[in-house]
């Protein structure tokens, strides 16, 4: 996540937000999801999951169609439903 906003520091002056969509903490524990220790070289700041700070879970983790439905939700809540409809 951060290599990409570095990646894209140029867009600062635009109004954007990064969200996570998955693989989030709370979807680890909700599926049941394979966790792996941090790796030593990994650098990043993460919370962990449960009471694990360590743990990591990769996003290849979820089923893709049930990433794509995530993926297709979060998108859909930052458009207007009624314009999109309109040019459809």
């Amino acid at each position: 996540m951060r290599a990409f906003i570095d990646d894209i520091a140029w867009y600062r002056r635009l109004d954007f937000c990064v969200v996570r969509i998955a693989v989030t903490p709370e979807q680890v524990l909700e599926y049941g999801l394979e966790t792996a220790p941090k790796k030593a070289t990994d650098d990043r700041s993460f919370p962990g999951i449960a009471d694990d700070p360590e743990a990591t879970a990769r996003a290849d983790a979820l089923p893709p169609d049930m990433l794509a439905d995530l993926l297709g939700e979060r998108i859909e809540a930052f458009l207007d439903l009624k314009a999109l409809g309109c040019v459809k």
